[in-house]
């Protein structure tokens, strides 16, 4: 019986190569396939392992992920091709661990990454997790896209940023302005000045919106996540006349004045180029868009 390799050979051999690279493009999506196709035929071989590692994701448990993580960790050539990487853990459920030095080995190896997210969204406590180790491989690289999902912020971001000028994407929250124990650091932090010139998409609470904004004034995209009362510790300002008549109905009319008066400072004086706007409440996670003669991301 003949080998699989050699009954596939010249059907391959007619095929115009940008034709088959296509067909392999269109299976990205499909693990299983380029698995499958893996060693169809070695002039494609490279392509197919680039299709499978571009983009990956970890988390606790998941014997494939960690054969993944085995894998770039001891083939640099392999890791060269992960250009998207998350490590993500449930908010639904009891805490698991992740092994730490074994994810930190591989991204080591990482060394075209232009996408990093962090997902550790645990409201019930603090996790543990190596910050400063993550940040200062991730200085060494030229991210794109930047998500760093966690309860308990660090304040080491802010001068983390300060390294990668490419960012057109960013999702960070810092030390909560609604904890009085953090103030004073958050004060600290502000006088880092944050220069991002290719930072278009933005997502955060009050102290990162305070902290980035004044030096992105080409975000298009502002995403605040707010606990109600991150609304209480800015200043008041003067009623404006922009009308926030087209807000959706809330169940927080109480509070919304100050809220509403800094979306106004932010929409005004901080985001000259903005065109789409979202609140997303904590914990709820309910999210209401606003239209102010903007135009609304679909």
């Amino acid at each position: 019986m003949s080998s699989p390799e050699s009954d596939s050979a010249p059907c391959l051999a007619h095929l115009p190569a940008e034709l088959m690279l296509k067909i392999l493009a269109s299976l990205s999506g499909d693990r299983q396939t380029l698995f499958k196709l893996l060693f169809l035929h070695p002039n494609y071989q490279v392509v197919v392992e680039q299709l499978l590692y571009q983009s990956m994701t970890c988390g606790p448990g998941a014997c494939a992920q960690k054969g993944f993580l085995a894998s770039v960790t001891n083939n640099p050539r392999l890791a060269s091709y992960v250009i998207r990487f998350g490590i993500i853990q449930s908010s639904n459920g009891p805490t698991k661990s992740l092994e730490w030095n074994v994810i930190l080995a591989a991204l080591q190896n990482m060394v075209n990454l232009t996408c990093f997210v962090l997902s550790l969204p645990n409201p019930h406590g603090r996790i543990v997790y190596p910050a400063s180790s993550i940040l200062s491989i991730l200085k060494n690289r030229r991210l794109e896209v930047f998500k760093w999902n966690v309860s308990f912020p660090t304040l080491e971001i802010l001068s983390f940023l300060t390294t990668q000028p490419e960012l057109h994407e960013l999702l960070v929250d810092m030390a909560p302005c609604h904890t009085p124990a953090l103030r004073s650091q958050e004060n600290q932090a502000q006088s880092v000045s944050v220069n991002l010139p290719k930072l278009r998409r933005f997502t955060g609470n009050c102290t990162a919106i305070h902290a980035v904004m004044p030096h992105c004034p080409d975000v298009t995209s502002l995403g605040w996540r707010t606990n109600v009362r991150d609304g209480w510790h800015w200043s008041e300002n003067t009623e404006s006349q922009t009308s926030f008549a087209n807000i959706t109905s809330l169940s927080i009319e109480d509070v919304f004045k100050p809220i509403r008066d800094t979306l106004l400072k932010i929409v005004q004086v901080r985001c000259p180029a903005l065109q789409c706007l979202q609140i997303t409440f904590l914990p709820s996670y309910v999210e209401v868009w606003i239209s102010t003669g903007l135009q609304l991301c679909e």
